[in-house]
């Protein structure tokens, strides 16, 4: 497909596709991530809920295991909404042209979400690789008055 018109029409419907891919993508790893707040109230139950120690041991005490499971549940909510921000961004990013190598990074980090992160992933690094896509990213030019690229 050498028509430059034709070329365009296809690069901005396969980008189109794939903010929409990001979009769904973010919003479910948005929905998963508050699976981990269960852990962390569990957690605060254990916490709050006991005040005797199993057969008097110290080193027994429940309220450390409670600590431990909310500690669990809080880094990994704040691992999931960190993963679920970074793919919308990269939606946003591929809406408005911008950030392409923040792009690819989010699409190697995609991947490892088995089996349709990787699909998605391997997806956006065909898409993203295309010489056509790469000058849709590139930066603006410079306005009119500005001093060529080439120096003088």
């Amino acid at each position: 497909m050498n028509d430059p018109p034709a070329r365009r029409i296809l690069d901005e419907e396969h980008l189109r596709l794939l903010r929409l891919g990001y979009l769904v993508s973010g919003a479910m790893s948005a929905l998963f991530a508050v699976f981990p707040l269960f852990y962390v109230a569990i957690g605060l139950f254990f916490v709050r809920g006991t005040t005797r120690t199993v057969r008097g041991d110290a080193d027994l005490d429940p309220r450390y295991f409670g600590w431990l499971v909310v500690a669990v549940g809080l880094s990994l909510f704040v691992f999931l909404a960190g993963n679920a921000v970074v793919k919308l961004a990269a939606a946003r990013a591929i809406g408005q042209r911008r950030g392409h190598t923040f792009c690819l990074v989010t699409a190697a980090l995609t991947t490892l979400g088995i089996p349709w992160g990787t699909v998605l992933g391997i997806v956006s690094f065909i898409v993203l690789e295309r010489p056509s896509v790469k000058a849709m990213f590139a930066p603006a030019t410079a306005g009119p008055g500005s001093a060529p690229a080439g120096g003088a």
